[in-house]
């Protein structure tokens, strides 16, 4: 398995024994309103991915109409 495009923030352990892709995961705060929703400024804007593939399957193919900016926000609700 793999762990790539995830937000850590305040956990007790981010991950235990995981094959995670550091170079797409992101730690910090990320500045949700109480409804859950990335605020100005969030780290969670724009740091998802469109497009996911593990060798040539593919697990995520989301069309660019269905998210604002330069790629999806990272969690439940798209800014």
């Amino acid at each position: 398995s793999a762990a790539a495009y995830n937000l850590f923030f305040n956990n007790g352990t981010d991950n235990q024994n995981s094959n995670v892709d550091l170079s797409t995961t992101v730690f910090g705060d990320p500045l949700l309103s109480p409804t859950y929703i990335p605020q100005d400024g969030s780290i969670a804007i724009d740091a998802g991915t469109a497009l996911y593939q593990v060798g040539s399957e593919i697990i995520l193919d989301i069309p660019s109409s269905e998210f604002n900016g330069a790629a999806p926000d990272i969690g439940a609700f798209e800014r």
